[in-house]
């Protein structure tokens, strides 16, 4: 920025894939019914109610709300980034693994 004013970036083009790479028939990441709760003193809080999507290869997927609706949260519980109080349930995997309260080790092979 300068000036207070934003700067006209040049878009760079991004080459589509080639004809021949047909998109894999199993996705990549399988999200089903993910729910994340935070226990409070006046009882628990629920942050995240029950979403469910796929991203095949290739797919980008946005993700877009108001503020507090559970965005980073959900996205958080996938990657094992929430407090230990946090209860999560339903699934989430990437290529066929679960991810959610997966072992460290696990994660990284």
């Amino acid at each position: 920025m300068s000036g207070g004013h934003l700067e006209e970036v040049p878009l760079e083009r991004v080459d589509e894939a080639p004809p021949d790479a047909a998109p894999s028939a199993e996705p990549l990441l399988v999200v089903d019914n993910l729910e994340v709760r935070f226990p409070t003193d006046d009882g628990e809080v629920q942050a995240v109610r029950g979403i469910s999507y796929e991203v095949r290869e290739r797919e980008v997927l946005g993700i877009v709300g108001e503020s507090g609706c559970g965005k980073s949260v959900s996205s958080m519980a996938m990657l094992g980034l929430l407090p230990s109080t946090a209860k999560i349930s339903g699934s989430a995997k990437f290529r066929g693994q679960e991810l959610l309260n997966a072992p460290d080790r696990e994660l990284r092979a």
